[in-house]
């Protein structure tokens, strides 16, 4: 019974510890160059969307886009300085676009097609963000509570990406 009881607790922290700590998707189960996120509440979902990833050294802001078809999920990361690894809390752009708004924090917006007549869009209200830059590379993973503009229904979205090559392409920034 013990040697029982002990393989199911291995086979729970094996199975925890690839989810990830907080349920985000494990870097390894992500392909290169996408965002693979899910969503539940209200709403129910999951998607794998190429991606890309623009950097703007004068305002130290990155632009994270997955787009395919009419799914498409944005994250942008206000960085301190440069691109650095770390944990950075997710918060509404309106916090963050003030005068002397905080740094490091991260915004972001999903839409998919809820069905054939609806398009639902949702903005980040809270969350967290696991930044891994590495040799010209940015990868990350989250947990984000968001809400659709003038409603009270939340989602909650937890995803990852791999490997985006860090660009420079925005005229003027």
């Amino acid at each position: 019974m013990v040697g029982v009881g002990l393989l199911l607790v291995a086979a729970g922290a094996g199975f925890w510890w690839w989810r990830g700590r907080d349920g985000a998707l494990p870097l390894g189960g992500v392909p290169a160059n996408a965002i693979a996120l899910s969503w539940k509440g209200k709403f129910k979902g999951s998607a794998t969307l190429p991606a890309t990833v623009n950097w703007c050294p004068g305002s130290r802001v990155a632009i994270v886009e997955g787009l395919s078809n009419d799914t498409g999920f944005v994250m942008v990361v206000h960085a301190a300085d440069t691109l650095a690894k770390g944990t950075m809390s997710v918060l509404p752009a309106e916090f963050i676009a003030a005068a002397g708004g905080p740094r490091p924090a991260a915004s972001s917006a999903l839409r998919w097609p809820a069905d054939t007549a609806i398009l639902a869009g949702y903005r980040g209200q809270n969350g967290l963000v696991e930044l891994v830059p590495q040799g010209g590379l940015l990868s990350a993973t989250f947990t984000i509570r968001m809400q659709p503009p003038m409603s009270s229904d939340t989602i909650s979205v937890t995803g990852a990406f791999r490997n985006l090559k860090v660009e420079s392409r925005a005229v003027g920034c």
